[in-house]
């Protein structure tokens, strides 16, 4: 399958394919009939030949069913999503209104998102000035039981790369990402962005999945917006 192949570069997709694949039926998708394709649907088998003729035939009789109900998941994911950072919002306000320092206002941030917006890990680094790094703040409380974790701006890491070129980054693999690999370590998805005010990096916001490609431009705007 074609989504089997991991990292590959246009000339590996395109040997697989002449060596894999014996059919291709590609079917485009549009809302109603005569309407500019959206997209496509595109189905493979190994062996040649393989699509009749009655097989296309019933294909293209539900085309216009499936572009349509495709259209419609995408469009409720979009809404749903848009219901969720506008309530992580919400739920961001109201909880760093509660909170008395700074330290304690990077934890809040951290874990609101991660239970609002479900990342399996978010935290807020701030950046301290007198030792050149960035830190995430300890846990207050032993129920908290979190430890101060710091960073030199100048190591080859994840977040200090932000830091450095002042801009939002994301990768879909850690493993492979030169500014996140750690040997051993499970592939996952990363996302962070500074937080700036007067053009000072105060700090910089991280978050994780722990699974691969889980993060789009969407998700870059949305955390570029809260750290805004």
């Amino acid at each position: 399958k074609l989504g089997e192949v991991p990292e590959a570069s246009p000339d590996d997709v395109h040997h697989f394919v002449r060596n894999n694949l014996g059919s291709l039926f590609i079917m485009p998708l549009a809302e109603v009939e005569d309407a500019h394709p959206y997209g496509a649907m595109i189905i493979a088998h190994h062996t040649a030949g393989h699509f009749s003729m009655d097989q296309m035939d019933i294909l293209a009789q539900l085309q216009g069913a499936l572009g349509f109900g495709i259209r419609r998941c995408l469009v409720h994911h979009s809404q749903t999503r848009k219901l969720v950072e506008a309530d992580a919002i919400q739920a961001l306000g109201l909880g760093i209104a509660a909170e008395p320092t700074p330290d304690s206002i990077a934890r809040e941030i951290g874990a609101t998102l991660e239970r609002t917006v479900h990342y399996d890990q978010c935290q807020v680094y701030l950046y301290d000035p007198a030792a050149e790094e960035l830190y995430t703040p300890a846990g207050e409380t032993e129920a908290e039981g979190v430890p101060r974790a710091s960073v030199s701006i100048r190591a080859k890491d994840f977040v200090a790369h932000i830091y450095r070129i002042r801009n939002g980054y994301l990768t879909g693999n850690t493993a492979k990402d030169p500014y996140s690999a750690e040997e051993g370590s499970m592939p996952a998805s990363r996302i962070a962005v500074p937080i700036v005010i007067n053009e000072e990096v105060l700090g910089i916001l991280d978050a994780m999945c722990y699974r691969e490609n889980a993060f789009a431009d969407a998700d870059l705007r949305f955390l570029n917006f809260v750290a805004a």
